[in-house]
């Protein structure tokens, strides 16, 4: 008999179940101070938006830090293998992984300004 353990393995029953909970994950993820202390240095090592090259200084423009593939799509990546492998997990397994990825520098991310990130999400939910 197991041990009374709650997995998040209980929960998900297929791929749109796994996609619903990176979507939790990662908006809970964001919260994170840790998170916000990653996406500040990454934000401090730019001037300018990567797609529009408006500088953040001169042009008043606020950096957004963008994730490319999408953090929920990340999360979405992690949480299938561990399905795959037959991994029980828990929210704090994943969130763990998710945090030492940021901390290896192994997320895509690029910088822009508000105005790029909007437009971008946008034509991805087209493109959907």
């Amino acid at each position: 008999m197991r041990e009374l353990k709650f997995y998040l393995t209980d929960l998900i029953n297929d791929y749109r179940d796994a996609k619903k909970i990176a979507k939790k994950l990662a908006s809970i993820y964001r919260k994170f101070p840790e998170y916000s202390l990653w996406s500040k240095s990454k934000i401090e090592e730019k001037s300018n938006c990567e797609m529009c090259g408006l500088s953040f200084v001169s042009d008043y423009v606020k950096p957004n830090v963008h994730h490319e593939p999408t953090l929920t799509d990340v999360i979405e990546k992690v949480i299938i293998e561990k399905l795959e492998n037959g991994e029980e997990f828990t929210t704090i397994d994943i969130l763990s992984e998710i945090h030492k990825l940021h901390e290896e520098d192994k997320i895509g991310y690029m910088v822009l300004c508000e105005c790029c990130h909007k437009r971008l999400h946008a034509k991805r939910k087209k493109e959907k």
